[in-house]
């Protein structure tokens, strides 16, 4: 038994479930501007020679690389690092001459630097590093 009339098909009714997107929960990776990128050329030497730095889509800088040590888990990947620059140093460096750039860089470096201390790239609770920058 139907209570009224019967809805036609593909109608899109206001009851209508619409499938949600399935979420991965990988970053997607953003292009990165100029700035992040000098930021990535000073650090780099920081982290080994295959690690990668994406640009997430807030800001942050994402940099992780493989571990390649274990033979079991020939993909592994290091513990993520998370930089997160405050709107006070994008917009010193926005303003900035191209030497100032540099000095702000090599400043931002040396938190970075404070920042990793203690880290495990192999921690088995993969547990994120966030280093706040300005």
């Amino acid at each position: 038994m139907r209570f009224g009339p019967r809805p036609r098909r593909g109608c899109n009714r206001k009851f209508d479930v619409q499938p949600r997107r399935f979420n991965t929960g990988l970053p997607k990776g953003q292009p990165m501007d100029d700035i992040r990128a000098e930021f990535w050329e000073a650090l780099r030497h920081l982290f080994p020679d295959n690690a990668v730095a994406v640009a997430l889509e807030q800001g942050d800088l994402l940099i992780s690389w493989k571990t390649d040590d274990d033979p079991f888990r020939p993909n592994k990947r290091s513990a993520p690092i998370y930089l997160r620059f405050e709107a006070t140093l994008m917009t010193q460096m926005r303003l900035a001459s191209p030497g100032a750039r540099e000095l702000l860089t090599a400043r931002e470096v040396e938190t970075v630097r404070a920042g990793l201390w203690g880290y495990e790239p192999d921690d088995p609770l993969l547990n994120a590093r966030f280093i706040v920058l300005g």
